[in-house]
């Protein structure tokens, strides 16, 4: 009976020895895992980090080109305000110089008759720019192209 006693002991503990060793086995299983998912996590966070920064950078660049098309868009209306008024100005004093040559023609031949072509040639001026945009208002816009 005591031999019996001793081999179930001897029996039991090389299996408590063998659970033990299959444990620490799959203790070291668990350590390379863990090792390889936190350089997995490294790795991905450093990805992360570079995907933030080009983000970021990407942001500014369309934070930038936003504030550029803004000012090319206020430019080109100051343009087109400043075309409008100088046509409209352009076409006033053309309406102007028409009666002021049909009354100088009518004062000139009271008998009604119309000159020839040839002696009614007038010289015609080009209008000061400068004075024509700073009567209608327009300040310069001060533009630097890109090109």
């Amino acid at each position: 009976m005591a031999a019996e006693l001793t081999n179930n002991l001897v029996s039991t503990l090389e299996k408590i020895k063998n659970k033990r060793y299959t444990l620490i086995g799959k203790m070291e299983e668990d350590e390379q895992l863990k090792s390889q998912t936190l350089a997995k996590i490294e790795m991905r966070s450093s990805r992360l980090a570079k995907v933030l920064e080009r983000k970021a950078k990407r942001i500014t660049a369309k934070k930038e080109y936003e504030k550029v098309i803004m000012e090319t868009e206020a430019a080109y209306k100051k343009i087109l305000e400043g075309s409008a008024l100088l046509l409209k100005k352009l076409q006033d004093d053309a309406v102007e110089e028409e009666k002021a040559a049909a009354k100088a023609a009518a004062a000139a031949n009271p008998n009604g008759v119309a000159p020839e072509q040839g002696n009614a040639a007038m010289e015609v001026q080009a209008p000061n720019m400068d004075a024509i945009l700073a009567e209608a208002g327009v300040k310069s816009v001060n533009m630097k192209m890109p090109f």
